[in-house]
C-alpha cells in the first residue's frame, strides 16, 4: 500500500497537482487497529494526504441501514 500510495502522490506532483487536494486515503476501522489510526494518519500525512474516509468494517445490526447489508434481513 506504501508503494502505491507513493507512486500516486509522486505522480500527481509531477502533473503539477498538489495531492492534498486531490487524493484521500479510506481507512477501514475495526477494533483491531484502533490504537493504530494516529500512526496512520501521521504516515497518510507525512505522504502528503490531507483527508481520510474512515469506515468501520461492521455495522450494528439493530439500524435500519444495517438492515439493507444483511441476507434475508
Amino acid at each position: 500500500m506504501l508503494a502505491n500510495l507513493r507512486l500516486l502522490t509522486d505522480a500527481q506532483r509531477a502533473a503539477g497537482h498538489d495531492p492534498a487536494e486531490k487524493l484521500y486515503l479510506c481507512v477501514t476501522i475495526s477494533g483491531r487497529n484502533l490504537d493504530e489510526l494516529e500512526g496512520i494518519i501521521a504516515l497518510g500525512m507525512a505522504l502528503g494526504v490531507r483527508r481520510f474516509k474512515f469506515e468501520p468494517l461492521w455495522r450494528p445490526t439493530t439500524t435500519p441501514i444495517a438492515w439493507s447489508f444483511i441476507p434475508n434481513g
